[in-house]
Protein backbone atom coordinates (compact mmCIF):
# COMPACT_ATOMS: atom_id res chain seq x y z
CA UNK A 1 0.00 0.00 0.00
CA UNK A 2 1.41 3.45 -1.00
CA UNK A 3 1.83 5.96 1.30
CA UNK A 4 -0.37 9.41 0.93
CA UNK A 5 2.22 11.88 0.31
CA UNK A 6 2.46 15.53 0.81
CA UNK A 7 2.68 16.05 -3.54
CA UNK A 8 -0.11 13.94 -3.49
CA UNK A 9 -1.98 16.50 -1.56
CA UNK A 10 -0.52 19.14 -3.41
CA UNK A 11 -1.67 17.90 -6.46
CA UNK A 12 -5.03 16.79 -5.13
CA UNK A 13 -5.85 20.33 -3.84
CA UNK A 14 -4.67 21.82 -7.58
CA UNK A 15 -6.99 20.04 -8.88
CA UNK A 16 -9.71 20.82 -6.72
CA UNK A 17 -9.37 24.19 -6.84
CA UNK A 18 -8.79 24.18 -10.60
CA UNK A 19 -12.03 22.72 -11.39
CA UNK A 20 -13.72 25.19 -8.54
CA UNK A 21 -12.24 28.12 -10.21
CA UNK A 22 -12.60 26.89 -13.95
CA UNK A 23 -16.65 26.54 -13.33
CA UNK A 24 -16.56 30.33 -11.91
CA UNK A 25 -14.70 31.10 -15.09
CA UNK A 26 -16.79 29.90 -17.44
CA UNK A 27 -19.92 31.24 -15.59
CA UNK A 28 -19.05 34.18 -15.66
CA UNK A 29 -17.65 34.40 -19.24
CA UNK A 30 -20.96 33.43 -20.47
CA UNK A 31 -23.14 35.46 -18.93
CA UNK A 32 -20.90 37.83 -20.22
CA UNK A 33 -21.29 36.86 -23.47
CA UNK A 34 -25.04 36.63 -23.05
CA UNK A 35 -24.84 39.97 -22.01
CA UNK A 36 -22.86 41.51 -24.23
CA UNK A 37 -24.95 39.75 -27.54
CA UNK A 38 -28.28 40.35 -26.03
CA UNK A 39 -29.72 42.35 -28.69
CA UNK A 40 -28.52 39.68 -30.85
CA UNK A 41 -29.94 37.10 -29.37
CA UNK A 42 -33.46 38.63 -29.03
CA UNK A 43 -33.78 39.09 -32.33
CA UNK A 44 -32.71 36.12 -33.41
CA UNK A 45 -35.00 34.44 -30.90
CA UNK A 46 -38.17 36.98 -32.42
CA UNK A 47 -37.59 37.24 -35.58
CA UNK A 48 -41.26 38.69 -36.47
CA UNK A 49 -40.55 41.64 -33.86
CA UNK A 50 -37.85 43.33 -35.96
CA UNK A 51 -38.84 41.82 -39.91
CA UNK A 52 -41.68 43.29 -41.59
CA UNK A 53 -43.14 41.62 -44.61
CA UNK A 54 -43.54 44.90 -47.14
CA UNK A 55 -46.29 44.17 -50.46
CA UNK A 56 -44.62 45.64 -53.95
CA UNK A 57 -47.56 48.11 -54.20
CA UNK A 58 -46.35 49.84 -50.51
CA UNK A 59 -45.29 53.18 -50.92
CA UNK A 60 -42.97 54.43 -47.39
CA UNK A 61 -44.33 57.17 -44.92
CA UNK A 62 -42.56 60.26 -44.73
CA UNK A 63 -40.59 59.94 -41.13
CA UNK A 64 -42.43 63.22 -40.38
CA UNK A 65 -46.01 61.51 -40.77
CA UNK A 66 -45.06 58.62 -38.79
CA UNK A 67 -43.34 61.02 -35.61
CA UNK A 68 -47.27 62.70 -35.71
CA UNK A 69 -48.86 59.20 -35.90
CA UNK A 70 -47.23 58.06 -32.91
CA UNK A 71 -47.52 61.27 -30.88
CA UNK A 72 -51.04 61.50 -31.51
CA UNK A 73 -51.77 57.63 -30.35
CA UNK A 74 -49.71 58.37 -27.46
CA UNK A 75 -50.54 61.92 -26.54
CA UNK A 76 -48.57 61.96 -22.73
CA UNK A 77 -45.29 60.70 -24.64
CA UNK A 78 -42.87 62.58 -27.63
CA UNK A 79 -40.50 60.28 -30.10
CA UNK A 80 -37.33 61.46 -28.83
CA UNK A 81 -34.96 58.85 -30.74
CA UNK A 82 -35.75 56.75 -34.40
CA UNK A 83 -33.59 54.22 -35.39
CA UNK A 84 -33.29 53.52 -39.03
CA UNK A 85 -31.99 49.52 -40.17
CA UNK A 86 -30.64 49.54 -43.57
CA UNK A 87 -32.54 46.25 -44.45
CA UNK A 88 -35.61 46.89 -46.15
CA UNK A 89 -37.45 44.23 -44.60
CA UNK A 90 -36.32 45.52 -41.25
CA UNK A 91 -38.58 47.39 -38.59
CA UNK A 92 -37.51 50.91 -37.57
CA UNK A 93 -37.23 51.46 -33.92
CA UNK A 94 -39.26 55.20 -31.96
CA UNK A 95 -38.26 55.77 -28.82
CA UNK A 96 -40.77 57.66 -27.18
CA UNK A 97 -40.21 59.83 -23.71
CA UNK A 98 -42.80 60.75 -21.47
CA UNK A 99 -43.66 64.49 -21.68
CA UNK A 100 -43.20 64.69 -18.25
CA UNK A 101 -39.77 62.84 -17.64
CA UNK A 102 -38.51 65.74 -20.78
CA UNK A 103 -40.15 68.60 -18.78
CA UNK A 104 -38.24 67.10 -15.75
CA UNK A 105 -34.59 66.68 -17.40
CA UNK A 106 -34.88 70.55 -19.26
CA UNK A 107 -35.59 72.13 -16.07
CA UNK A 108 -32.56 70.18 -14.61
CA UNK A 109 -30.57 70.76 -17.20
CA UNK A 110 -31.96 74.54 -16.78
CA UNK A 111 -30.74 74.80 -13.60
CA UNK A 112 -27.04 72.93 -13.79
CA UNK A 113 -26.42 75.95 -16.65
CA UNK A 114 -27.32 78.54 -14.00
CA UNK A 115 -24.83 77.20 -11.21
CA UNK A 116 -21.96 77.05 -13.84
CA UNK A 117 -22.59 81.13 -14.27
Amino acid sequence: MKKYTFRKFINDIHLWLGIGSGIILFTVCLSGTIYVFSKEITEWIDKEKVTVAVPDNAKPLPVADLVALLEKEKKDSKVTNIQITDGGERSWLFTLTPKDILLKRSIEEREAKQKKR
